[in-house]
């Protein structure tokens, strides 16, 4: 299979982000635990380093800083629009696209994916079932056929996400055009996607004071399971 993993959003600066203090997570569980697979990297971010580009070692990037704004003024959609465009012409079976500050506590290739189908990682709690479709926004993976079905649902104009708010409101205009029987949650609960209120991941924000998130960085994380008291 030959897998096409995309790495979107900010890479550093804001908020404390430092992908140098993630990047030894994303390769060991985000990238190379592919084994027998044909892996290859893409990225799409701001302030593109040469160190970033010798270790992550791309087969293609966008520094998002570099190009023009398209379709929208919303910086985190642009990246994202950057990274399916550089992705839509390549050879690939599966992708999977995700974040430079984000510290998954298990491998994806160990997760509930159904390979033939859309995955999402959760429901988002309290905000699926009110009628807005809310879902994690920090993983996605699914067959090389529907990228562009997936950018289209991101510029629908009835996707509140084309109108500056987050990713995570996909899941509707996708539905429409996929239908729900090509969807799939990897964990069929309602979960919490901000940092560390989940049992897949945390975001690795480290200049963050804990809140109802959970805790905010790698350091956090290991205090509360110490605690016994990892989750809220």
């Amino acid at each position: 299979m030959k897998i096409g993993i995309g790495l979107v959003g900010l890479s550093s600066g804001f908020r404390n982000r430092d992908w140098r203090r993630t990047k030894d997570e994303i390769k060991n569980k985000v990238i190379n635990c592919w084994s027998g697979h044909e892996v290859n990297l893409y990225l799409s971010t701001e302030d593109i380093t040469q160190e970033l580009l010798d270790f992550y070692n791309p087969k293609k990037y966008v520094d998002t800083k570099l190009v023009p704004f398209i379709h929208t003024e919303f910086r985190i959609l642009n990246k994202l629009i950057y990274l399916v465009n550089v992705m839509e012409n390549e050879d690939l079976d599966l992708v999977i696209i995700t974040r430079f500050d984000i510290i998954f506590f298990n491998s994806l290739s160990s997760l509930n994916i159904d390979y033939n189908k859309f995955n999402f990682l959760f429901r988002e709690k309290n905000h699926f079932y009110d009628g807005r479709g809310f879902t994690c926004d920090n993983l996605y993976v699914f067959p090389k056929h529907m990228l562009s079905t997936f950018k289209e649902s991101f510029l629908d104009p009835t996707n509140p996400t084309n109108k500056g708010h987050f990713h995570d409101q996909v899941y509707l205009p996708l539905k429409k055009r996929i239908g729900e029987e090509n969807i799939h949650f990897i964990d069929e609960n309602e979960c919490y996607s901000g940092c560390g209120m989940n049992d897949y991941y945390l975001l690795d924000r480290y200049d963050n004071i804990d809140g109802d998130q959970g805790p905010t960085s790698i350091e956090k994380y290991y205090e509360w399971k110490k605690l016994g008291n990892p989750f809220i």
